[in-house]
């Protein structure tokens, strides 16, 4: 919303000695990166990294090593069972006490997003990042541009009324 408020109120004052057709081109841009970021943000916020109980199918021999805390070769990963749920979770998997679950190679939770960043959601996140920061640093140069343009036309009344 904010990003698109930077458009329309001083897209007019910033374009205004360029051509048509690159006018177009530099909308076109803002609002193809506008729905980009957020497209990413909510892949982020709805790609679950969860593990859920029935991910790994085990035999019986291999849930009663896990059961008794010992750790079991499957495909050449160690499961173990997470103390707070009891979900079979592969190695890099931590529970988040927000979430109250397991998320597969946990980076952190995001307060922002409300959800936790993890393998399955990784990308999304670092891209919303990314184009967010793209669109605060467009967003101060829109404001630098209008400000200077701004000043401008405050000196040349001052000339004019001299």
């Amino acid at each position: 919303i904010y990003m698109y408020y930077i458009n329309s109120i001083f897209y007019s004052k910033i374009t205004k000695n360029f051509n048509k057709n690159i006018e177009f081109i530099v909308y076109f841009i803002c609002i193809f990166h506008q729905i980009t970021m957020g497209r990413n943000m909510f892949k982020a916020m709805y790609s679950s990294s969860e593990i859920r109980e029935n991910t790994f199918q085990l035999e019986d021999e291999e849930v009663n090593s896990i059961q008794s805390n010992e750790t079991t070769e499957i495909n050449k990963k160690a499961l173990t069972k997470c103390k707070k749920c009891g979900v079979l979770r592969p190695p890099g998997a931590h529970h988040c006490r927000i979430c109250e679950c397991c998320i597969e190679r946990m980076d952190h939770h995001c307060y922002i997003l409300n959800c936790c960043v993890g393998e399955k959601n990784y990308r999304y996140f670092f891209s919303y990042t990314l184009l967010s920061f793209i669109n605060s640093s467009i967003a101060l140069i829109f404001c630098c541009l209008s400000f200077y343009n701004y000043w401008q036309d405050i000196k040349m009344k001052r000339k004019i009324m001299k």
